[in-house]
């Protein structure tokens, strides 16, 4: 599964998948029962960390996936990345700054 172009506008900053720096991803689970979820750890130009995250359709219904991104805060990026099992670049490059 692949990140989904989207780019969005909070507390005054732009958080784009378009222009970020992808450093890992994987799927979490939710809890049982949950649809499985695939989360994308990116870091922006300014070095802000947001996740992008998907949710499979519930019954098979491909409109039914959902897509939704957050900001994340560089101390709780560096734990999602170790818990994320496909990585774009080593620990160092991803917090580097």
């Amino acid at each position: 599964m692949q990140p989904v172009r989207m780019t969005i506008l909070m507390a005054g900053r732009r958080y784009a998948v378009d222009t970020a720096k992808l450093l890992a991803s994987g799927e979490l689970s939710s809890g049982q029962g949950e649809p499985v979820r695939t989360t994308f750890l990116f870091r922006t130009e300014d070095g802000l960390y947001f996740i992008q995250h998907r949710a499979e359709a519930v019954g098979g219904d491909p409109h039914d996936e959902r897509i939704w991104m957050e900001p994340v805060a560089a101390i709780d990026a560096a734990p999602l990345f170790a818990e994320l099992k496909h990585k774009q670049m080593t620990f160092e490059e991803a917090f580097s700054d």
